[in-house]
């Protein structure tokens, strides 16, 4: 057997040559003390290699000799610290001592090329530790350590799709939106490894945080995280990002694994009895204070809302834990964190209308990936089958008796419970009863045989034929009707044939005449094969139709009597007798106990009524001739999905088309088609706001303050209704597609996804410190310290940019978007009257307008820092466009908050749903939001001749960053402002600067409000 061999190369770079590049003081001592630790036989037992400020050619070939020199047995461990810098394509480099930064091809090394060398190496497991830093980032002392520009997990992601059975990993100090530090005044070095402080001085910067802390738990062994002796680079990664966040909050190490089968050894450790520090999952020996855990619990939820599915169930696991916490606070936060992961569906009552065995459905289970994980689903009834998929589980519809049928659906996930109630009419078709007659005697001759009566026959059977073939065309075209005009020619075909050939002698046994007893046969049969459907099906409509057919039946009928009982009296009075008796009774009978006419109809058996945009339809119905008859279309569907949304044969309905779905369906024989609803769209304003979002994730959502009307509502990306709305394979083709696309054009984002409120909030803030009478005069200056202290921590908060916030008015604080200011107002006012002021705009409650919005949320019950976090727009506070959208339209209307609605009401009255706002005091915030459009970052939503206030803000995620405005516009300086619109944009950029330099959100806006006030 091959020898196991462990190599490791440390490359530290602290010196450059170009001075656009800052010298960092940690890499040569990172390097030297990791490579005492990696190379200590009792920890690592790594062979290491240190590189010392190598030039660009010597990194690349010292790299290609470490990937290459090895064997399928061998582990590799190549950790860099070094400055990272990206191209103007995104392509990240790793600098070297001679790197250029305008010649990067040339003088750095690509990531891409240590991702290719490390993909085509034979070792059999490999891992990259990057502890870079980018030029140009120095902040209070301190060296950012990793380009928020700069994507790691890009730059390896070649390995995801080649690494197949090797091990493969990328450790890195941070995220691609987020700093790493090197030590500092501020950042002790002790905090970043207690034994690599020696030789620090105070004006010196101590170690990386990043290797600080990994050479720390790997010489102590407090990084073996399971106590089983064994260090992995997973657990290594976790160890490294507890301690990293215990200094900075600012800084989340990322580890991604690409083809690895198990955990990747690092070292052995012999675990400590006094260990303070857990994993998620385990245990603690030492009490922990509650802000700590509060802290975990923050952390365990983002864990829980993320891809990665075992990280989520062991952070279950925890919050599990934490519920049982002895402190308050702790056991809240874990509760809502847990209850945040339920599996939900979106209605939890589902009518699937009538529908045929064999018919089935896909339910979509809402949540993160962990509210699907371990999915169980069962059903109480014996007609229906479920069975579990990617995306929630599929209903079946089995073979059982026609009907009504009521039933339940249970799904049981890793993160709870939830349930289905569902309700179906199961039909089938009816086949027409078939008549077998015995043949008859030899016949006689007929009055059919002469000249005249011949033709006289001849004319009322094509007459009889005809009634039949006109009464079948013109009504429903499906079930038993085309088979009928099948029928009437044929019965047509067979009176030409007959009456053409007078002296045909055919005769059946009991001396009936052939072609007669066929013709009777089939006109009877069709009379009696319709009325029995007519009465079991609730499909078919028994109008004139009907009795018209079976008027020309009981013609051909009375044209082949004479022949018959010429031929055979008895035998033909008979025969004539029982096909008469069954016809008229047949006729009687549908006429007596069928359909009534006004009866109710199966799910599109008639038109949809139609969904009205200032009197126009945006909707429509088209005849498909088969079953179900009647498919709904759209007109320009991607404009007004996110109004509208879908109804489809095959996976039912959303938005407008669910909760109007009662009067939009016909569902009476009476009705023609259902009836129409009047939406309060704004033709003009809805194309504004879609052509301005384009190709953008984002929303839009425009009120008119004085009557809560919606003007407009748009998300984007959006999607065509009509290309899944029948149930041909193409539409459902269609319809997997959009379940697969990863930009999520089927969620209404203005509505049901709540964004990170960022500085848009400051506005209710505002308002706050109004109401409560903290502030009387926006004009006066504040008690608000610059930098201030977040209450009962020791962290300070600072302001953006140049912002000069210190002790300034509330109008020029909102005009700078002051943090400190508006934070200290958040906790001088205590969470009680912040949740009060924020629930008064209708925060943590749902709208409905009709369609259910999703709730926007100020949390309640968190401490006194925490709150002070909220009322910035940070920590838990989240809101929808819709809910910005009413706190911008309750300032701009005197501080009356309308109800918003989407369809118009006939007869009704606008609906005032509360006054967050004294009219004084929304004067008050009127004056400051104005402000922020004369003289601050929304100048670009200035109108000529018309009052603008708005309020931009930034929010950014882990994943992404997002771009707010929120806006009023009132022509009329006397009167309530006539609309009020809300944009979010997620920014591709990942830097807060370019996103607040560039304020995508606000020129959109602007333009929803010039196309609303021309109305």
């Amino acid at each position: 057997m091959k020898e196991r061999r462990r190599h490791a190369l440390l490359v530290a770079t602290s010196s450059y040559e170009d001075p656009g590049l800052r010298g960092l003081w940690a890499p040569l001592r990172d390097a030297t003390e990791l490579a005492e630790v990696l190379g200590d036989p009792a920890v690592g037992a790594f062979t290491v290699k240190v590189l010392d400020d190598p030039g660009a050619q010597e990194l690349r070939r010292e790299v290609e000799d470490f990937f290459a020199d090895c064997t399928v047995t061998d582990t590799l461990l190549l950790h860099f610290a070094c400055h990272g810098l990206k191209d103007e394509g995104g392509k990240l480099f790793l600098a070297a001592a001679d790197t250029i930064r305008t010649r990067l091809e040339s003088t750095a090394v690509p990531a891409e090329y240590v991702s290719r060398l490390m993909m085509r190496s034979r070792a059999g497991r490999a891992a990259v530790l990057l502890d870079c830093c980018y030029a140009g980032a120095f902040e209070r002392g301190l060296f950012s350590r990793a380009d928020p520009e700069v994507h790691v997990e890009d730059s390896f992601g070649a390995l995801e799709r080649v690494a197949g059975e090797r091990g493969r990993a990328v450790l890195t100090a941070s995220s691609a939106v987020e700093y790493a530090f090197e030590g500092s005044r501020v950042v002790p070095s002790a905090a970043a490894g207690s034994t690599m402080s020696a030789g620090v001085s105070e004006d010196r910067p101590g170690p990386s945080l990043f290797t600080g802390a990994l050479v720390d738990g790997l010489r102590t062994g407090d990084a073996d995280l399971g106590g089983d002796g064994v260090v992995g680079l997973a657990e290594l990664a976790e160890y490294i990002g507890r301690r990293v966040r215990t200094v900075t909050p600012h800084q989340n190490p990322q580890l991604w694994m690409f083809g690895a089968h198990g955990d990747l050894t690092i070292a052995h450790a012999a675990r400590r009895p006094d260990t303070v520090t857990r994993p998620v999952g385990g245990a603690v020996s030492e009490p922990v204070p509650h802000e700590q855990r509060l802290a975990a619990v923050a952390e365990l939820r983002t864990l829980l809302h993320g891809p990665d599915l075992p990280r989520a169930l062991a952070a279950l696991a925890e919050i599990d834990r934490l519920i049982g916490d002895d402190h308050a606070d702790v056991r809240e936060a874990a509760r809502r964190a847990r209850a945040a992961v339920a599996p939900r569906i979106a209605h939890a009552d589902r009518d699937l209308g009538a529908v045929p065995p064999g018919w089935h459905a896909d339910v979509p289970v809402l949540g993160p990936p962990v509210a699907r994980a371990a999915s169980e689903v069962s059903s109480d009834c014996d007609w229906l089958s479920v069975r579990s998929s990617t995306q929630g589980f599929v209903l079946s519809v089995l073979p059982a008796p026609q009907g009504f049928h009521e039933g339940r659906v249970v799904i049981r996930t890793a993160t709870g419970e939830c349930s289905l109630t569902v309700r179906v009419e199961i039909i089938e078709q009816t086949d027409p009863p078939v008549v077998t007659l015995d043949r008859s005697e030899p016949p006689r001759r007929s009055f059919g045989a002469r000249p005249a009566g011949r033709w006289t026959l001849l004319g009322g059977k094509v007459l009889g034929a005809l009634l039949m073939a006109v009464a079948a065309a013109q009504s429903h075209p499906r079930g038993m009707w085309p088979a009928m005009v099948s029928v009437s020619a044929l019965l047509f075909g067979t009176a030409m044939v007959t009456g053409l050939r007078p002296t045909s002698t055919g005769t059946g046994r009991g001396g009936l005449r052939l072609p007669g007893v066929l013709e009777v046969v089939l006109s009877v049969g069709a009379v009696l094969g319709l009325g029995v459907h007519t009465l079991v099906s609730s499909d078919t409509d028994a109008g004139a139709a009907f009795f018209v057919f079976a008027a020309g039946a009981v013609l051909h009928l009375a044209m082949n009597a004479p022949s018959l009982l010429t031929v055979s009296p008895s035998r033909g009075r008979l025969f004539i007798g029982t096909a008469a008796l069954l016809t008229v009774s047949t006729v009687v009978t549908v006429g007596l106990l069928g359909p009534s006419a006004d009866r109710p109809v199966a799910r599109y058996d008639r038109p949809r009524g139609d969904i009205l945009v200032e009197g126009e339809p945006v909707t429509g119905t088209k005849d498909t001739g088969g079953t179900p008859r009647y498919q709904r279309t759209y007109k320009n569907g991607p404009l007004y999905a996110a109004v509208t949304g879908h109804a489809s044969q095959v996976y039912g309905t959303s938005f407008l088309e669910d909760t109007e779905d009662d009067v939009l369906t016909a569902t009476r024989s009476s009705q023609e088609k259902g009836d129409d609803i009047a939406t309060t769209i704004d033709s003009a304003a809805q194309e504004a706001a879609f052509r301005g979002l384009g190709d953008r994730q984002g929303a839009v959502v425009a009120l008119d303050p004085r009557t809560g009307a919606i003007l407009a509502l748009v998300s984007t990306p959006s999607y065509d209704p009509s290309r899944f709305a029948g149930d041909s394979p193409a539409d459902r083709t269609a319809w997997e597609a959009l379940q697969k696309n990863l930009n999520h054009p089927l969620l209404n984002r203005a509505l049901r996804q709540a964004y990170p409120a960022g500085s848009t909030f400051k506005v209710v803030t505002a308002a706050a410190a109004l109401e409560y009478g903290l502030y009387d005069s926006i004009d006066a200056k504040t008690d608000s310290p610059s930098p201030w202290t977040l209450p009962q921590t020791v962290t300070e908060m600072r302001n953006e940019g140049e912002a000069q916030c210190e002790n300034v008015s509330l109008r020029q604080a909102l005009v700078e978007s002051c943090n400190t200011v508006f934070a200290k107002i958040g906790s001088d006012l205590g969470g009680k009257k912040m949740v009060g002021q924020a629930e008064k705009f209708g925060f943590n409650s749902e709208q409905a307008v009709p369609v259910r919005a999703s709730e926007s949320v100020y949390p309640d019950g968190a401490g006194p820092s925490q709150n002070a976090l909220s009322a910035i727009g940070q920590y838990e506070t989240s809101a929808t466009p819709l809910q910005m959208a009413m706190v911008a339209a309750a300032v701009g209307n005197d501080g009356a908050l309308m109800r918003p609605y989407l369809v118009q009401e006939d007869g009704g009255r606008p609906r005032v749903l509360g006054r967050p706002l004294a009219k004084t005091n929304a004067d008050k915030v009127q004056e400051m939001m104005q402000s922020v459009v004369e003289t601050g970052t929304g100048a670009k939503a200035a109108i000529t001749g018309v009052e603008v206030g708005g309020k931009t803000g930034t929010a950014q995620t882990a994943e992404s960053m997002y771009s707010w405005f929120v806006c009023y516009a009132r022509p009329d300086p006397g009167s309530p402002a006539a609309v009020a619109v809300a944009v979010v944009v997620q920014d591709e950029a990942t830097s807060r600067e370019v996103v607040d330099r560039d304020a995508v959100a606000v020129p959109i806006a602007k333009r929803v409000m010039e196309a609303a006030l021309t109305r």
